[in-house]
């Protein structure tokens, strides 16, 4: 008998939620909402993706970023749905959850990218440091809808899915990013039902690679929309084009495969494909997403007593999470891949282009043509 993919312990709350029984919405939709009607997500508007906001209408946003991001979100949980033979009819990831993660992944990240949050981190270190991830978490249970300091009383899955990071700033030494604040480990403590990271987990990047299926989703939308949209804004901007990626291209010992994809992309960039060639790579980035079981803990317990995993058991879906080893019976969870079945790992070319774009900085060069007249 398969179990649910989710069940009263997805959807609690950490302070008590009063019944409201002419609510036609699930808990992950209440949780979606609240996110859109936020100043916090509202302020995305004005927060650089890659150009500074306001330098164009056409050049995207954090705002219109997460947006995008949110829809690849979902569309990876359709593609599963239709095409993955470890979901049933009761077992299905839940595309409003991820769509809310989605929205919700980067509205704790500071102005300026992420120089910004590393200069926040610089100052902020004799205090417990800054980290864009954690500002998120504190946001969405400290500071949104909140005149108490309980936040907007998120769900547990809610909260895992944004969980990308779970090692407190004191288990690090003079972390530069990735970790959650120390006052934080209640919130932490929540998610995993108080359940203790077994020893093979020590913190750092062990334990962080342990997340939930719709956080491993959300990251890989995150990952696909600014992988080829930034680059898309950087052509349409003049700071990439075929003359500096040639030139790149010489000073780089590229595979035959990846040097395929250079002659592609300044082909696409001659023919002025470039929106509609890079849409379609969002498509095949979707496509990329798998799911299969894989054991996650090496220390097996009895099943029913926390971390263990029992055999012949259904999907869950607390993959790549240590919740899927908290509730009693429950079995080894599948996760999606980040890479396709076949072939390179697509962002092979992207994200070195991406880190090009980023690493200049503005200003950028001149004279800057305007999208609309070439």
């Amino acid at each position: 008998m398969n179990r649910p993919f989710y069940t009263g312990f997805d959807t609690a709350t950490r302070m008590p939620s009063q019944p409201r029984p002419e609510d036609y919405r699930s808990a992950f939709q209440v949780d979606r909402d609240r996110i859109i009607h936020t100043a916090a997500f509202r302020r995305l508007q004005n927060k650089t993706q890659v150009f500074l906001s306001g330098e164009y209408d056409f050049y995207r946003t954090r705002l219109t970023h997460s947006i995008e991001v949110a829809q690849i979100g979902r569309s990876i949980c359709a593609r599963l749905a239709a095409t993955n033979p470890l979901q049933g009819p009761d077992g299905r990831i839940d595309g409003d959850l991820v769509e809310a993660a989605c929205l919700a992944h980067d509205i704790g990240h500071p102005p300026f990218g992420h120089t910004g949050e590393r200069t926040l981190n610089r100052q902020m270190r004799p205090y417990g440091g800054f980290e864009g991830n954690a500002q998120t978490l504190r946001l969405l249970t400290r500071t949104i809808f909140s005149g108490q300091h309980n936040g907007m009383n998120p769900t547990r899955a809610f909260m895992d899915a944004v969980l990308k990071y779970k090692t407190l700033h004191s288990q690090l030494t003079d972390p530069e990013n990735h970790f959650i604040y120390d006052d934080q480990e209640p919130d932490l403590a929540f998610v995993l039902d108080g359940e203790a990271f077994p020893e093979s987990l020590p913190p750092g990047v062990e334990r962080d690679a342990i997340r939930s299926i719709e956080c491993q989703i959300m990251d890989w939308a995150d990952d696909t929309a600014y992988s080829l949209n930034d680059v898309a804004d950087g052509i349409r901007a003049g700071f990439i084009t075929c003359d500096r990626i040639e030139r790149w291209a010489e000073d780089q010992s590229l595979e035959e495969e990846v040097s395929q994809y250079v002659v592609k992309l300044c082909d696409t960039i001659r023919r002025d494909r470039v929106e509609s060639r890079l849409n379609r790579k969002i498509g095949e980035f979707i496509a990329a997403a798998g799911w299969w079981r894989i054991p996650l803990f090496s220390e097996p317990r009895p099943v029913g007593t926390g971390c263990g995993w029992s055999s012949g058991a259904t999907p869950h879906r607390n993959a790549g999470s240590t919740k899927a080893f908290l509730r009693p019976g429950l079995p080894i969870a599948p996760t999606p891949t980040t890479r396709p079945e076949s072939g390179p790992d697509p962002f092979q070319v992207v994200r070195r282009f991406r880190r090009r774009i980023h690493r200049a900085g503005p200003p950028w060069p001149e004279p800057f043509p305007h999208p609309a007249r070439g």
